[in-house]
């Protein structure tokens, strides 16, 4: 993926990286996929609550953190699960007397560390959700208060209750609306109470609803495996891998993880697997990757980092720049890495090897021209015209192929 090669290649330091996963309440969730606001304040409490644990683990009491945010939408079940996943810079910058900028790296994270974070977590943002008024508090156990301002009376009538069902795990619309797609526990409140927590491991705590995963760690030199993690965190939310067309055309969805109670795959019809998708798409102008600390777009520091990787030279520099896009160079200076580099990095394809020697192989031509082009797919024995596309079928939220609800159709 080009963004994790730019990320590795140009901005994120050589220095030790840290993933945090952060993950929140069912109800909060979908708050956060409604609200672009909500989900900008809860980036930057989280972040400020990280920058302080970094702070305090690497002994720098004002040392500079840096952070990218991937805000992932989706969880296994393809249902909608708004959470986070952070590229920390596993210590912080401390500013010497002269400018200069050194790293000093964090210790481990203990139990005790990780469950502090995990609390300053839930007890900051609840207490904002109740200054907001979206908490109330009766008998000492949050509920749920008035949210308004997230789900106001003029929203839109499809992609609010596909959401709603998608983070319950159930179906919206068809004829199997309102069913659930795995039986759920009774009894439950629907905000978890303060005394609620679960210790995993020295890295993994959970507290209030809301959790902290930071056991995954790469070392400065570590880049082949930080690009892996990047791709990770900037991944599509279903897999080709996992979706299979079942009989009666039903399609099937392999869980990454079977669920405890052994549930391995869902089964959906295309119109509830269409619905569950469409919960997934966000809001305009909601984005899903931003930057913090020094990492920052506008950060005084983000250029004069003394630890930023250098580029490699021109990879690929036998090409024409006919394949490197729209002129040669980005801005700035660097040069863009050519389809064939990106191929190799990304597949393991390498188009500029030969299948039967091995040796090394030159650009000769590119065609552009529609004649050229026709030309080459007849000789490679290939049909120089594009399949038919047929005309799409219009689906109705009830889910038949049809122009809206059976009685708006003409009887005649």
């Amino acid at each position: 993926m080009t963004e994790a090669a730019s990320l590795v290649d140009e901005q994120i330091p050589l220095v030790p990286v840290r993933q945090f996963v952060v993950t929140f309440p069912p109800p909060l969730r979908l708050w956060l996929a409604r609200s672009t606001s909500l989900a900008t304040t809860v980036c930057c409490k989280v972040i400020a609550a990280l920058t302080k644990h970094l702070q305090r683990e690497s002994g720098v009491e004002d040392g500079i953190a840096g952070f990218i945010v991937f805000m992932q939408r989706f969880g296994s079940a393809g249902n909608l699960n708004v959470h986070l996943h952070i590229v920390a810079l596993d210590g912080t910058y401390e500013q010497k007397s002269t400018g200069r900028l050194k790293f000093i790296p964090e210790s481990a994270p203990t139990e005790e560390s990780t469950t502090c974070l995990v609390t300053d977590i839930a007890h900051c943002f609840n207490s904002h959700l109740r200054k907001k008024g979206y908490l109330d508090e009766v008998d000492g156990m949050p509920v749920l208060g008035n949210t308004e301002e997230i789900f106001p009376a003029d929203q839109d009538e499809l992609h609010l209750p596909a959401q709603t069902a998608s983070v319950a795990h159930r179906i919206a619309f068809g004829i199997n609306s309102g069913q659930p797609l795995r039986r759920l526990r009774l009894g439950l409140r629907l905000w978890p109470s303060d005394h609620e927590g679960e210790v995993r491991s020295a890295a993994c705590v959970a507290a209030v609803g809301y959790s902290v995963h930071a056991a995954t760690a790469i070392k400065a030199h570590e880049r082949d495996r930080l690009e892996r993690l990047v791709r990770y965190m900037a991944r599509p939310a279903i897999s080709d891998e996992r979706v299979t067309i079942a009989d009666n055309n039903n399609i099937r969805l392999r869980l990454t993880t079977a669920w405890k109670v052994g549930t391995e795959s869902l089964l959906f019809t295309p119109c509830e697997f269409i619905e569950k998708l469409i919960a997934l798409v966000p809001i305009p102008r909601f984005h899903l990757t931003r930057y913090y600390g020094v990492l920052a777009l506008r950060s005084r520091h983000r250029r004069t980092l003394p630890d930023l990787p250098q580029p490699e030279g021109d990879q690929g520099a036998s090409l024409t720049p006919l394949l490197r896009g729209k002129g040669k160079r980005k801005k700035g200076g660097k040069k863009r890495l050519t389809w064939a580099a990106l191929l190799k990095r990304t597949f393991r394809i390498d188009e500029l090897t030969c299948g039967r020697c091995g040796g090394p192989m030159t650009l000769l031509h590119v065609a552009l021209a529609p004649e050229e082009i026709e030309m080459t797919l007849v000789a490679l024995g290939l049909s120089p015209r594009a399949p038919p596309i047929a005309p799409a079928r219009q689906i109705g939220v009830f889910g038949s192929f049809d122009d809206g609800p059976p009685e708006s159709r003409s009887r005649d």
